[in-house]
């Protein structure tokens, strides 16, 4: 058998020391602690790489499942939001994390996420019952500023601007136009002439809910009378409402009455006005200049002025019949022929026949035929303007088919004053030769009430004409004024004009909304509410009148819905969840291999 020492080769060293031989024993078990030290720290080395392998593994997965978890609420938020006003989807962006990566070795980073706002992309555009809903159709925000309510009722608001593309505003207790998430719309302000102050983008309030009256200055007439009618032919009258100074409205009625061929009478009654006393009419001296020439040609006149009558409850005026003017012509052929009438005084070319209890004047050629006249209402004062009212023709002869001029006063028993207008419609009127008579009522409470009556262009379309019909046929009876008037609704038209209408047919612009850009309007800082702050990376804002400078246009009785495409969301919804699933079997994998780590030192 062999020895023990030979039975034995591969035992530890420490197993083949013996007491005889103790110093080559521990110089031999030295040797081999050393080898063992440096395998041990070998092996914790690998075992301690192979751990932190397996930890950045998981650590990358639980990573994944921070970033799928933020994707899945932006998700979630947008699903939630799909039917809020205005609002813009939230997208998920990837972004990966390097900690070390080289062609020799990579160490797991992991992922993150980030949001991405759609700021910038257009939602559907849906009809809406409110005339004060708004909607963007383009680019740009609306202005909005947030603003405290206090107890006593009234509104501070803050100093911030924040931009919306929420429109659903409604008026509050204040007449503010408010949205849904408290924020109120700001515009520039609209003065009475329509200039727009762009200075400063305030609350837009609706004040001003009482439209004063605007009492009448003029009325417009165009009528054509009927050539074919008889003698003391009578139309039915015609009526409009004139307003005073206080809004009150009267009945005008104007009703023609046919004395000859191309003769009529317009009898216009305001039976409202009143006065409380006055004289009869004087009539001062006054001078006619026709330019004319012997070609048959028409030549025009201007009428000086007639001096001015109140109307009284009664009057009386002595006349002696038979006062005659002479009238002096001097001048050549083709030179203005000035002639002038001094009243009462002279005899021969010209006769003034007064009638007995009419108190009607009548200026009259010697052969009583009367040419182109004009009556007015000596309740004021009639002149001439720059445009002529009566024209004359002069005839092959030399002679002068002069000017008559008829100017009655009526009175009725009540006080009122009754105007009356007589022209005779001649074939020598003057192109666009207008006719005007100035009234100067007076009603009770409203004070003077002075109005024009424009009658248009004589033997024109727009005026006064004389042409076959069975009856007066008015083509034009307008005034201008307007009575109280209430607040109806609010109107805001694609340019941003926020309007005022009442009641009584008037409408009033008080202010415009802007539109406001930013060249990086996805950059800008999403706060609560469906509004949005201005940020560095989003840049100025950019203020522009609807539809300019690359704006949208505002959209009225109109809302912007979400851009959210729920499909979309659904689809981003599953890819999360695999995604989601997949970094959590890596964490399960990982726990399972460290496991396996730790069983090796065991």
């Amino acid at each position: 058998m062999p020895s023990r020492r030979q039975e034995e080769p591969a035992a530890a060293p420490c197993n083949q020391l013996n007491i005889n031989d103790l110093s080559f024993g521990m110089a031999l078990a030295l040797t081999a602690l050393e080898f063992f030290a440096l395998a041990c720290r070998r092996r914790r080395y690998q075992r301690l790489r192979c751990f932190m392998s397996l930890y950045a593994a998981m650590q990358v997965a639980v990573g994944g499942l921070t970033a799928q978890s933020a994707s899945i609420g932006n998700i979630s938020d947008n699903l939630a939001n799909s039917q809020t006003t205005g609002f813009k989807a939230i997208e998920t962006r990837f972004e990966s994390l390097v900690t070390q990566s080289n062609q020799f070795a990579n160490d797991p980073g992991g992922v993150r996420a980030t949001p991405y706002y759609t700021n910038s992309e257009q939602g559907n555009l849906v009809q809406s019952s409110n005339a004060t809903a708004l909607a963007i159709s383009g680019q740009g925000f609306f202005p909005v500023r947030p603003a405290v309510v206090g107890a006593n009722g009234t509104t501070t608001f803050g100093n911030t601007t924040y931009f919306t593309r929420s429109g659903d505003f409604n008026l509050d207790k204040s007449g503010y136009l408010v949205n849904g998430g408290g924020y109120y719309l700001t515009g520039y302000a609209v003065d009475l002439t329509g200039v727009v102050d762009t200075s400063s983008s305030d609350p837009i309030r609706l004040s001003d809910l009482l439209d004063n009256p605007v009492g009448t200055s003029a009325v417009d007439y165009a009528a054509n009378l009927p050539s074919s009618e008889d003698i003391n032919f009578v139309s039915s009258p015609s009526t409009i409402q004139v307003y005073d100074s206080l809004g009150g409205s009267h009945d005008m009625t104007f009703t023609w009455t046919k004395t000859g061929t191309s003769t009529w009478n317009l009898h216009m009654v305001v039976p409202d006005s009143v006065s409380d006393g006055g004289t009869p009419p004087t009539y001062s001296d006054y001078d006619v200049t026709v330019p004319f020439n012997f070609n048959n040609t028409t030549n025009s006149g201007t009428i000086a002025s007639i001096g001015t009558a109140t109307p009284a409850a009664a009057s009386t005026l002595a006349i002696t019949n038979g006062v005659t003017l002479t009238a002096a012509a001097i001048g050549a052929a083709g030179n203005n022929i000035d002639m002038t009438i001094a009243a009462g005084s002279g005899a021969g070319l010209y006769t003034v026949t007064i009638t007995d209890g009419t108190t009607t004047e009548t200026y009259t050629d010697i052969n009583n035929a009367p040419a182109n006249a004009l009556w007015g209402n000596l309740n004021t004062a009639i002149a001439a303007g720059p445009s002529t009212l009566v024209t004359s023709a002069v005839n092959g002869t030399g002679n002068l088919d002069p000017t008559t001029l008829t100017l009655p006063t009526a009175y009725d028993f009540a006080g009122g004053s009754n105007a009356e207008v007589y022209t005779v419609v001649n074939n020598s009127a003057a192109p666009e030769n207008k006719a005007q008579i100035s009234l100067n009522l007076a009603f009770a409470g409203a004070g003077a009430q002075p109005i024009t009556i424009n009658f248009g262009t004589y033997d024109k379309s727009k005026g006064v004409t004389q042409f076959d019909d069975t009856t007066v046929s008015v083509t034009t009876f307008d005034q201008n004024g307007i009575p109280r008037g209430s607040f109806q609704s609010l109107s805001i038209d694609s340019n941003g004009y926020v309007a005022l209408n009442y009641d009584n047919g008037r409408t009033r612009t008080i202010a415009q909304i802007p539109v406001v850009q930013f060249f990086a309007q996805d950059k800008l800082q999403r706060v609560t509410g469906g509004a949005y702050e201005q940020t560095l990376a989003s840049g100025s804002a950019r203020y522009s009148a609807p539809g300019t400078n690359g704006a949208g246009t505002v959209i009225g009785n109109a809302l912007e819905g979400s851009n959210v495409d729920i499909a979309d969301e659904f689809t981003k919804l599953i890819q999360a969840q695999q995604v989601y699933s997949a970094n959590a079997k890596t964490i399960t994998t990982t726990n399972n291999m460290m496991q396996e780590a730790i069983n090796i030192i065991r």
